[in-house]
Order: structure tokens, then C-alpha cells, then sequence
């Protein structure tokens, strides 16, 4: 999956990563934050890009809650994650 993604930074020029920051309610790392960090890290370091952490508490439920159809949540939700990094760049 790693290596796919970065063939896609590379078509498509992108020139930064912005990953989702997985904490729980006191602001810690929960389970899945290691993972998805060691991930982020990772894609990072293979294309060279600089990487962003956005804090992704809740996006699920709003992202539930624009449309609830189940198999589009995660990008719907990845979206969110992508416009609170791009408003706090504003």
C-alpha cells in the first residue's frame, strides 16, 4: 500500500502530506495513532514531501451525519480532515 501511494504523490506532483492525528478524548494517542503514524512517517521519508498532522477527532461522525451511507464515510470523513488543515492555513 506504501509504495502505491507514493506512486500516486509522484503523478500527481503533490508537494505536501497531510495525515490525520487519531487521539483519544484527553488528547492522547489511541491505538490506531502508532500505526497510522509509523505510516505517515514512512511516506514521508519514501518521497521526500513534508508532512502535516491534522487532529481527526470526530470526522467520522460529522461525516456520518452530511450523508450516512457507509461506504463513502472514510473519504468523506478524510475530507474534513483535509479542509480544518487547509482553514487553519487561511
Amino acid at each position: 500500500m506504501l509504495a502505491e501511494v507514493v506512486k500516486i504523490c509522484q503523478q500527481e506532483k503533490i508537494d505536501s502530506i497531510v495525515c490525520g492525528l487519531s487521539l483519544d478524548f484527553s488528547g492522547q494517542n489511541n491505538p490506531i495513532a502508532v500505526d497510522a503514524k509509523n505510516f505517515c512517517d514512512q511516506l514521508a521519508t519514501k518521497t521526500g514531501l513534508p508532512l502535516n498532522f491534522e487532529n481527526e477527532a470526530l470526522t467520522s461522525v460529522l461525516a456520518g451525519q452530511i450523508s450516512p451511507r457507509n461506504k463513502e464515510l472514510d473519504a468523506r470523513a478524510a475530507a474534513l480532515i483535509l479542509q480544518r488543515y487547509l482553514d487553519r492555513q487561511s
